[in-house]
């Protein structure tokens, strides 16, 4: 059986690309990794890296209603944000 080590990445649907990369830079230090087109950019995130893809038009799945998304950070502030 496989043994898990880690995550290579996580995929975040977002309505506008530009937009998350503006949200996403006033909180973190981001390098762009690369894009794919219009439709993702690749954000480095430590050893990881974010995915940031513009979302479907098809209705959601299901009844899923709330997301969670957690990060490491290093800095000499804390960082608490709530995001609805």
């Amino acid at each position: 059986m496989a043994r898990l080590v880690g995550i290579n990445h996580v995929a975040l649907e977002v309505g506008d690309i530009e937009e998350a990369l503006a949200w996403y830079g006033r909180f973190f230090e981001l390098e762009l990794r690369g894009r794919a087109g219009s439709s993702m950019a690749f954000v480095d995130m430590g050893d990881q890296f974010l995915a940031l893809a513009r979302g479907r038009s098809q209705p959601p799945d299901g009844a899923v209603t709330q997301s969670v998304f957690s990060v490491g950070i290093s800095t000499q502030y804390s960082f608490v944000s709530v995001v609805k």
